[in-house]
């Protein structure tokens, strides 16, 4: 008999076997307490957010996603990250995948989700209506970049904590500024640690001569995949005292591509960049997530005055508009003057590489929109 069901509290270690199994099968050992223990430490619950399809109440596919809510400048966007995407590999081709992943995009419209996201391969999700968007920078710098590029910069008096070693206080002054950043509410104080510390990463108390300057979060001594500080200024002696606290020759550094004073500090003085899609979405609510994307544009890049017309697939017309620097979307009756399909209005609007979004006018400077979460806000 086949069951496909949201999860109870009673299938909670079966689904965490289940996605152990699958995916030590498929690459190294995996833990998942472990390994993202926000969701599936003891005592954390979530079991009802995942879907799964059980063969005589034996679990054969799950598809789980997370719900969270932040506040883009201010601006509430409510999102369901999608994850532990597994199926038993004796049942594939069973058509399992598409009804779990169907079964979570009406989840997610019942629970008012504004988008749902995902990371994996593009085509494979591009079926159920994902585009690969946002945009992520990746810094390499070398000892060299630091031995000459940062040899006016002092790094005297900064220091760096792991959580598991600072005091409450310390970790309650870098939440505070965590709290002040443009993209924030998705971690509340009180998992705080254990979400800064998914997929294995190490997150450091930052100090400059004693006093709480912010967090940085590393998934190694030669990657540091988060950097938040209270001023830009802190950038180049923190990257210097890192070389210097782990004798690295190397380091990778990420920077969301809408945090415009991080990433000149870090363009100029590192060897070289890349940049990535953040992450594949499924837009819900377009209206939303319109407003709270141009909201993070506007308080972090800033946005012109100016109008357009929007229409995805058959949902109704939204009309755009920045008027006197208020930002404004709303439904209407009017001719869109750019009507596209999901994938396609989801790259016009929030891709960074604008190679693969439709070539269409759009009020100066106003795309790409900023649709970003640090990799600590996956699933």
């Amino acid at each position: 008999m086949t069951e496909y069901r949201f999860a109870k509290d009673e299938h909670r270690q079966d689904i965490i076997d289940f996605i152990n199994y699958v995916f030590s099968q498929a690459a190294c050992p995996h833990d998942f307490k472990e390994l993202i223990p926000k969701v599936y430490a003891d005592g954390r619950g979530y079991a009802d957010i995942h879907a799964i399809v059980l063969e005589d109440r034996y679990v054969r596919g799950v598809v789980a996603q997370l719900p969270n809510t932040f506040t883009y400048a201010g601006t509430p966007l409510h999102t369901g990250y999608i994850g532990s995407v597994s199926t038993y590999k004796y049942t594939r081709g069973s058509g399992y995948m598409i009804k779990l992943m169907e079964m979570q995009a009406e989840s997610a419209k019942e629970k008012g989700i504004d988008v749902m996201l995902l990371g994996g391969q593009r085509q494979r999700y591009e079926y159920y209506g994902y585009s690969p968007i946002g945009g992520n920078y990746r810094y390499d710098f070398v000892h060299a970049n630091i031995r000459h590029g940062l040899k006016n910069v002092s790094s005297e008096g900064i220091e760096f904590i792991p959580f598991k070693d600072a005091c409450p206080c310390a970790i309650d002054a870098a939440y505070a500024v965590y709290e002040k950043q443009p993209v924030t509410g998705g971690r509340p104080r009180e998992d705080f640690e254990i979400i800064n510390s998914s997929w294995k990463s190490t997150p450091y108390i930052v100090k400059k001569d004693g006093e709480v300057k912010g967090y940085v979060i590393s998934g190694g001594p030669e990657g540091i995949g988060e950097m938040t500080l209270s001023c830009p200024c802190l950038v180049k002696p923190v990257i210097k005292a890192w070389f210097e606290r782990f004798g690295i020759r190397r380091l990778s550094v990420s920077a969301a591509a809408y945090d415009v004073k991080l990433n000149r500090e870090l363009a100029s003085f590192a060897e070289s960049h890349n940049l990535t899609a953040a992450f594949h979405a499924r837009v819900v609510n377009l209206k939303n997530v319109l407003t709270a994307t141009m909201a993070l544009k506007k308080a972090t890049s800033g946005l012109k005055d100016g109008e357009m017309i929007v229409q995805m697939d058959d949902e109704t017309p939204l009309l755009v508009k920045v008027e006197n620097g208020e930002i404004s979307v709303t439904e209407t009756t009017a001719t869109p003057a750019v009507k596209l399909d999901r994938l396609s209005m989801q790259q016009f609007l929030f891709s960074y590489n604008r190679f693969t979004a439709p070539e269409i006018e759009a009020p100066a400077g106003w795309l790409p929109l900023p649709l970003h979460l640090y990799a600590a806000d996956h699933f």
